[in-house]
């Protein structure tokens, strides 16, 4: 067995970094030793908010507490209706 988890993974999978983020916080990704990055690479859920927003992460919270994942083409969810209504506009 490794001790490298992305040996795991298929190699389309790339990985540029040593780096493991145990937490993320605003701008900034936390190694479980307490190092600090500042995250350059944050992706689309990340970018306007930051890292872990309380007003995201209680957002977040109050959804998955109802539905955590329903496929759009097979239901519809009343907050897929409201997004669908207000985005046509």
């Amino acid at each position: 067995m490794t001790d490298n988890p992305m040996e795991l993974v298929s190699p389309v999978w790339t990985h540029l970094s040593d780096v493991v983020v145990e937490r993320a916080e605003g701008v900034y990704v936390y190694t479980s030793d307490g190092q600090r990055y500042l995250d350059f690479t944050s992706g689309i859920g990340v970018t306007n908010t930051g890292h872990c927003h309380p007003k995201v992460v209680a957002a977040a919270q109050a959804q998955i507490a109802k539905v955590i994942h329903a496929q759009i083409n097979v239901t519809t969810t009343s907050l897929s209706s409201t997004w669908f209504r207000r985005s046509s506009r």
